[in-house]
């Protein structure tokens, strides 16, 4: 079919970037003129235009998964198909901005860096952290560092403590962060106050669902008088607890609409293995592909203001 290619206009050249179509965001921000080259179904005739970049030249992105294979962070559609690899490496862990143009990483243990997601503009946030999670509303990252969480602004100077506890995940609204520690699952807000325990067990990974009503835990121990290892639901306050599949599993990621939830085989220390989806209410468990640590990506659509959610709220401050 047709192809688009796009060429930023710098001084009086024009240099040819490998931009995927999650990084035209930017261009509309900066207001960079841009070529684009169009390409014939058959490769055959080319026509070069120079234009502003506008939305309507480009088309919704759909629902993605990311996942990792050793350092590397792929895209694949929910179905299985269209696996696209992300440029960079390093990658031990990683989440998204709201919008889905910007990456941050753990930068092989080295401190946290965030960059759009083709890997330019790169940026270090932060010199310590590991397991970082962007805020809902897109203006912090959240992130474990020696059996502490901290909060970090993307864009001023400071970490602020949050408290004792490892991978941190935000609430939708901004306003709690769960985490684990040797003695149970906790749930805090987001200023530091408020410290409850809502469950004994900690976890390989958990996510708040879209709506904030439920959170996905990956149980990581079985221990005398307690439930199997697998990944379980429950309220915010830890009642109704619902086992959905028993097994070694971890890192659950629901997706934008609540129906499905994305996890991985083997333990959160599990360097390798395979990318499953189920629905919410543990059936229909499917195989996606080899990989670890999924982060299911909302679909978005171009706008003036850059990538905003389809079908989405307003995102919350924080």
């Amino acid at each position: 079919g047709r192809q688009v290619a796009l060429v930023e206009a710098r001084g009086s050249a024009q240099t040819e970037v490998a931009l995927p179509i999650m990084t035209i965001s930017p261009l509309i921000r900066r207001g960079s003129p841009v070529a684009i080259l169009i390409t014939g179904e058959s490769g055959g005739q080319q026509a070069l235009r120079i234009m502003p970049v506008t939305p309507e030249q480009f088309p919704p992105v759909p629902e993605r998964i990311a996942f990792a294979i050793s350092d590397t962070v792929y895209f694949i559609k929910p179905d299985g198909s269209e696996m696209t690899e992300i440029p960079g490496r390093g990658r031990s862990d990683f989440d998204f901005s709201p919008d889905g143009t910007k990456i941050v990483y753990d930068n092989s243990r080295f401190g946290l860096d965030v960059s759009y997601v083709d890997g330019s503009e790169p940026q270090r946030i932060s010199n310590m952290g590991w397991y970082p999670a962007w805020s809902p509303g897109g203006t912090e990252v959240a992130y474990e560092f020696n059996g502490s969480i901290y909060v970090k602004n993307v864009y001023g100077p400071g970490d602020r403590y949050i408290g004792k506890g490892n991978q941190p995940s935000w609430s939708p609204d901004g306003q709690q962060i769960a985490f684990w520690r040797s003695d149970g699952f906790y749930v805090i807000n987001a200023d530091g106050s408020g410290e409850r325990r809502i469950h004994k067990v900690g976890g390989w990974g958990h996510a708040w669902s879209p709506d904030g009503g439920r959170i996905a835990q990956a149980q990581r121990f079985v221990a005398s008088g307690m439930d199997p290892s697998g990944i379980y639901v429950m309220n915010p306050d830890g009642s109704d607890i619902t086992k959905l599949i028993t097994g070694k599993f971890s890192n659950p990621r629901w997706s934008p609409d609540g129906k499905k939830i994305a996890f991985q085989s083997g333990g959160e220390e599990i360097k390798s293995g395979e990318i499953f989806v189920m629905n919410a209410d543990g059936s229909g468990k499917t195989r996606l592909t080899a990989g670890v640590k999924p982060v299911w990506l909302p679909a978005l659509k171009l706008t003036e203001k850059g990538y905003v959610l389809i079908g989405g709220a307003v995102p919350p401050k924080g």
